[in-house]
Order: C-alpha cells, then sequence, then structure tokens
C-alpha cells in the first residue's frame, strides 16, 4: 500500500491536536454518567486525552536511540507499550482524584493497566497508520511559471542552488548505497541525497523538504542523518540544530544576530542555527 494524499503541508501538533479533541468529544458524547456536567466531563476527557498524547510522544522520542534497531511498526508498539505502563498510574489518578469512584489501590493500577494499555497501543497504531503503512501526506511546490516555448533546461536553472561541487578525484571511489540510505531515500521519495534540500524533526516525524516538495515520513532526524553518512561521512557534520539538517550546497547566505543565526536555502527557506552550531556554521562561509 502506497500512495499520496494531497492534503497540503500537514503539522503534526495540530494533527496531534485535532485528532485529540474529536477523540475526547466522541468519549464525551457516549459518557453515562449524568452525576455530572457534560462540560466537567468534556474537560476531564480533553486533558487526560491530549496528556496522554503528549507522553506517548515523549516516549517514543526518547526511546528513538534505544529501539534503532526495530522496523517502524514494531518501534510504535514497544513505545505504545512501555508509555501505557508508565502513563496508568497517571490515568488512575483522574479516576481517584477527580471521578472519585475508585481508591488508589494495587488492584485498582493493575485492572486499570488491564483497561487501557491494548486500547492506547491500538489508538497509537492507528494515529501513526498513514505513515506507518508507507501512505505519505505531502504539499507540492509549484516550480515558477514559464512561458511555453522555454526549454526544460532553463526551467531547471530557475531554482536557485549553490555551484556544483568539485569532481572526485581520480583515487576516490563511490561505494554503492547501503540498505539503511537505500530504505531512507525510498521512504523521502527522493533518488539521491543531493536532491534533498534540508530536513526538520517534528515530533517523532521528519519533515523532508526538496525543491518541488515537501513530505512528512515516521522517522526520527537522528537515524537520517546517520543514513546519509553512509553516502557522506560529511554530512554527520551538516546539524545546524536539534530540529535541522541542511544539505550545504544549497545554502544561500548566512545571517546572524548575537548568539541567533538563520540560514537562507536555496528554496528560500530559513532553518535555525543553535548556539552550539554557530562556530561550525560560520567557519563553512
Amino acid at each position: 500500500m502506497n500512495g499520496h494524499f494531497p492534503l497540503g503541508e500537514i503539522n503534526p501538533w495540530r494533527y496531534f491536536f485535532i485528532l485529540g479533541f474529536i477523540l475526547a468529544s466522541l468519549f464525551t458524547l457516549v459518557n453515562d454518567d449524568e452525576t455530572r456536567h457534560v462540560v466537567e466531563v468534556f474537560l476531564q476527557w480533553q486533558l487526560q486525552v491530549h496528556s496522554g498524547s503528549l507522553f506517548f510522544i515523549a516516549t517514543h522520542l526518547f526511546l528513538t536511540s534505544q529501539l534503532s534497531g526495530l522496523n517502524s511498526a514494531l518501534k510504535l508498539l514497544v513505545s505504545a507499550f512501555i508509555a501505557s505502563l508508565f502513563y496508568a498510574p497517571v490515568s488512575l489518578l483522574f479516576d481517584v482524584y477527580w471521578l472519585h469512584d475508585t481508591d488508589y489501590t494495587l488492584a485498582a493500577l493493575v485492572q486499570e493497566c488491564s483497561d487501557m494499555i491494548p486500547t492506547a497501543m491500538f489508538s497509537w497504531l492507528v494515529v501513526n497508520l498513514p505513515w506507518l503503512t508507507g501512505l505519505s501526506l505531502q504539499r507540492r511546490i509549484p516550480l515558477p511559471e514559464m512561458p511555453p516555448d522555454t526549454p526544460t533546461l532553463a526551467i531547471a536553472r530557475t531554482i536557485p542552488i549553490s555551484p556544483p561541487l568539485a569532481p572526485l578525484k581520480a583515487a576516490e571511489v563511490i561505494e554503492p548505497e547501503t540498505k539503511k540510505l537505500t530504505a531512507f531515500l525510498q521512504l523521502a521519495t527522493v533518488n539521491s541525497v543531493d536532491e534533498i534540500v534540508y530536513l526538520k524533526a517534528e515530533l517523532h516525524y521528519l519533515k523532508v523538504v526538496a525543491h518541488d516538495f515537501e513530505k512528512l515520513i515516521l522517522f526520527n532526524l537522528k537515524d537520517a542523518i546517520s543514513a546519509l553518512a553512509e553516502a557522506d561521512e560529511q554530512h554527520t557534520m551538516s546539524q545546524t540544530h536539534r530540529s535541522y539538517w541542511v544539505n550545504r550546497a544549497y545554502i544561500r547566505s548566512v545571517k546572524s544576530k548575537g548568539r541567533q543565526a538563520t540560514l537562507l536555502m536555496s528554496n528560500d527557506d530559513k532553518v535555525l542555527v543553535s548556539r552550539n552550531n554557530m562556530q561550525k556554521v560560520k567557519a563553512w562561509f
């Protein structure tokens, strides 16, 4: 199952907030407790669902390095199980101190785990399903309009890029792509690293930005940089911020103000530079 949804740019924060809002609203509608006002029930479920969602995201990000050897589905399952296990005591607090319908006992905690873990794991897989199944939510960026008789080469030149890199020396040998790099390029729907302008981490997703499209994939920045390093070890030095990696061939300029700086990329996007990476980035120029 593989394809594209032309839904525009998907913001993960907005995506999870809307899903959480809808889910909490549904829980409010099916609530059968007539002793509480519907507004109170609504607020309780909103708080419980959104706090749980943030906890699951944080857990998945925290376990990224430890689960690097697993595929995406297993990563989601393992992180969901661990998140459910640790969130169950928090969830029980809502029942004890908000609903007052149980005591905080070991038996109640075990019951909370058995009730919550299967549902939470299933829900976590479902909300990540579009990316897990290979379906991609991406935004196509139209190229500049040109006269009908404009040669293709001229159209390509309208995309601003840096001067071409120096050719390889005769003694240098291009190593074949490894499975890790190939898998990442296929998921990002690009043929080579040269097509990527920059990468941006967004929650536990990764936004791949090329000159003509942006795509959100279920991947993390650390693993992406590790994969790119198999094509060129220098790519490990191209992270400018904990959320950004850039293709240095497409940097147009750098603008610094005090201890902060931004890079202007060839597609006119701006990329952040952290304080820790300021000296490294300045050395590129």
